[in-house]
C-alpha cells in the first residue's frame, strides 16, 4: 500500500456488470474493523454478477481527510449457470477503473495487487449463515448477533402478530436500533465481545433463553450508548474521534460489570435529549427490510 496513506481501506461488493440488477448489490462499504474475513451469499445466476474489490487509502489535503481510490479487481462467480469461483488463493493487481463511469471499460492495471483466499464457511458458523438472507456480503466475527437480529425480526413481526396486514406500531428497540448499531463497527464489536463472554455461561440453555439474554444485553450496551451518549460520529480515518467513542464505551462496560444494570451510566454520562425517531425504525429508509 502507498506509504503516503496512513489509513489504507478495502471495500467488497456484489457488482454487476450489465446494471439491469442495480450499480452495486451489498456491499461491506460501513464495515471498518480491522478484520480481512467476509462471508458471501449470492443466489444471483448470471454472469455479469461478480465479487467486486476496491483498495483505497486516506491521504491529507488541504480541506482535510479525502478517501481515493487505488484500484479494483473482479472475480466471475457464475460462468454458463456453473460455479467457476474456487477454494484457492486469488492474486490480481488493480485495475484503475470508474465503475460508475459509463463511458469507460477496463482499466489500466496499477502496481498493486490483492491477494483473496477463499474458503468454504467454517462448519460452526454453517448454522448461523444459513437463516441469513439470500444475498448478502457480511462480516464473519459478527454473525452471531446477525443471528439474533434476525431472529427477533422473525418473531415480532410474523410469528407474534395477529394479522399480518395491519398497520399497527410495533414497539422493538432492538429491531428499531439494531441496523444503525451494524454500522458502527467498535459499537459491534463490544457487544460481540460480551456477548462471547455471556455465552460461556448459558451455552447449554435453549436459542429461545439465549435470545432473552441477547436482548437484555443489547438493552444495556448498544440501546444506551447509539444515538444517546454525546460522543462523535464513527470515522474509520479520524483517530481523536474513535479514541473518545472508546472511552465512552469502555465507560459503560465498566460500569455494567459493576453495577450489573446500565442505569449508572445513563446517570453519569452527558446525554442528548430523546428523539422519539431516533429509537423508530424507517421501512423506507437505508436499512430497509427486504
Amino acid at each position: 500500500m502507498p506509504k503516503e496513506g496512513a489509513v489504507c481501506l478495502v471495500r467488497t461488493a456484489l457488482y454487476d456488470r450489465s446494471r439491469k440488477t442495480g450499480r452495486q448489490i451489498t456491499d461491506t462499504t460501513s464495515s471498518g474493523v480491522d478484520y480481512g474475513d467476509f462471508i458471501v451469499r449470492s443466489n444471483y445466476n448470471m454472469d455479469d454478477v461478480v465479487l467486486l474489490i476496491e483498495a483505497s487509502h486516506v491521504v491529507e489535503t488541504q480541506v482535510g481527510p479525502e478517501e481515493r481510490s487505488l484500484g479494483i479487481i473482479t472475480i466471475p462467480l457464475i460462468m454458463k449457470g456453473e460455479v467457476v469461483i474456487s477454494n484457492k488463493t486469488y492474486s490480481e493487481p488493480l485495475r484503475g477503473e470508474n465503475i460508475f463511469d459509463r463511458s469507460t471499460s477496463g482499466g489500466e492495471l496499477t502496481q498493486y495487487r490483492i491477494v483473496l483466499k477463499v474458503l468454504d464457511v467454517p462448519q460452526e458458523l454453517v448454522p448461523f449463515v444459513d437463516s441469513m438472507p439470500d444475498v448478502l456480503l457480511f462480516n464473519p466475527m459478527f454473525v452471531r448477533l446477525y443471528f439474533f437480529f434476525r431472529r427477533r425480526a422473525g418473531t415480532t413481526l410474523l410469528r407474534d402478530r395477529d394479522n399480518h396486514l395491519s398497520a399497527e406500531m410495533i414497539s422493538d428497540p432492538l429491531l428499531a436500533l439494531f441496523p444503525s448499531v451494524a454500522d458502527q463497527p467498535d459499537m459491534m464489536d463490544q457487544l460481540r465481545n460480551l456477548w462471547n463472554a455471556k455465552l460461556k455461561t448459558i451455552k447449554n440453555k435453549s436459542e429461545a433463553d439465549q435470545a432473552v439474554a441477547f436482548f437484555q444485553l443489547f438493552m444495556n450496551t448498544a440501546y444506551c450508548i447509539n444515538k444517546t451518549a454525546v460522543m462523535p460520529a464513527y470515522c474509520i480515518w479520524d483517530a481523536k474521534g474513535l479514541a473518545a467513542r472508546h472511552q465512552v464505551l469502555k465507560k459503560c462496560e465498566d460500569m455494567l460489570r459493576e453495577y450489573r444494570t446500565s442505569s449508572r451510566f445513563l446517570l453519569t454520562e452527558p446525554c442528548h435529549p430523546i428523539n422519539v425517531y431516533d429509537y423508530s425504525f424507517d421501512l423506507l429508509g437505508r436499512h430497509a427490510l427486504d
